[in-house]
């Protein structure tokens, strides 16, 4: 976990406090093994909004989106003045 921590300051040099998530050291993690491939998501990600309390927490347009758990608490978050849902779906040239 150091030797992560350390390449994602060396990535990252002008972060002061570094808080680096999961997927940003597994990605780091998965350069350090494979440094000639490129990491590429296989899921399309949005985001949804609305005022605080009171967000119906619509999926975006179109078909396939599922509620994104591995961001934010459970798929969402609340901030002081609004709401955010985290969506994903299969991207479609990887489906």
């Amino acid at each position: 976990m150091a030797r992560l921590t350390e390449a994602a300051a060396q990535a990252y040099p002008n972060s002061k406090k570094l808080m680096p998530t999961l997927l940003t050291l597994a990605r780091i993690g998965f350069k350090a093994i494979y440094p000639d491939e490129e990491t590429v998501d296989e899921w399309e990600r949005a985001t949804t909004s609305g005022p605080r309390k009171a967000f119906d927490e619509h999926p975006p347009e179109g078909e396939g989106w599922e509620r994104d758990l591995d961001r934010g608490r459970n798929g969402w978050e609340r901030f002081d003045y609004h709401e955010e849902a985290y969506w994903k779906r299969r991207r479609a040239d990887r489906a």
